[in-house]
């Protein structure tokens, strides 16, 4: 018997695998680019956010606590100050380059920022132009039977960008202290500025850092 040929055996195609395996390639990377581009949008998005969350902090601090504590404003009659309150504050006008803000207390007692600005004053070498208003005051406080003592006096930086005077007292009346004085004394061109707090002996460790940064809130013009 002729023996019959063997035939060899039929090879099948993978071109059906590798079309399923690039078109699974293709969907997934189409998958991961989509994650990634609104990964990186998210991303985008917060860090505008954080942005302006940083930019809107910074507006804040540059505006200082007049806008953020100190919901209240009063200029001085020539502009030159303006003040900036709480609400349980008041203020009103001296004369026309001062202005003063105060707080009445329930024991009595009163609680005072006052600021003015001066144009063309009386010298401009800021010792000679704090001497004459320190010498006003004294004589208030003389007139009403208390005594004022000078307790510091150095060179400074008023309101953190002017060079100028601290001056620092009390007044006391029969001895005892009744209010912390402390000034600060700058000079601008054709201008002085002096900023004051007073505040009474017995609220100074509540009521002390308030009013000093009730000043640091003072607008110069």
């Amino acid at each position: 018997m002729q023996q019959m040929q063997q035939m060899p055996p039929r090879r099948t195609s993978n071109a059906p695998l590798i079309i399923v395996i690039v078109i699974g390639a293709l969907v997934f990377m189409s998958v991961v680019g989509i994650f990634l581009v609104f990964a990186v949008l998210g991303y985008l998005q917060a860090s505008r956010a954080a942005s302006a969350a940083a930019s809107a902090s910074a507006a804040a601090s540059a505006a200082g606590p007049a806008q953020a504590a100190f919901p209240q404003s009063y200029p001085s009659q020539n502009g030159l100050v303006v003040a900036h309150y709480p609400d349980d504050w008041a203020a009103k006008s001296v004369d026309h380059a001062t202005l003063t803000v105060v707080r009445n207390l329930e024991d009595g007692t009163d609680e005072l920022v006052y600021v003015a600005g001066v144009e063309n004053p009386v010298s401009d070498d800021v010792n000679e132009f704090s001497r004459v208003l320190i010498r006003l005051m004294v004589k208030s406080i003389e007139a009403s039977g208390d005594k004022w003592t000078e307790t510091a006096r150095a060179p400074t930086t008023c309101l953190g960008r002017y060079r100028g005077l601290k001056v620092e007292g009390t007044f006391t009346a029969k001895g005892v202290t009744k209010e912390n004085v402390r000034m600060c004394f700058f000079m601008q061109p054709n201008r002085g500025y002096e900023l004051k707090t007073m505040v009474p002996a017995i609220h100074e460790s509540r009521d002390g850092a308030l009013v000093r940064s009730m000043i640091d809130a003072t607008d110069i013009k």
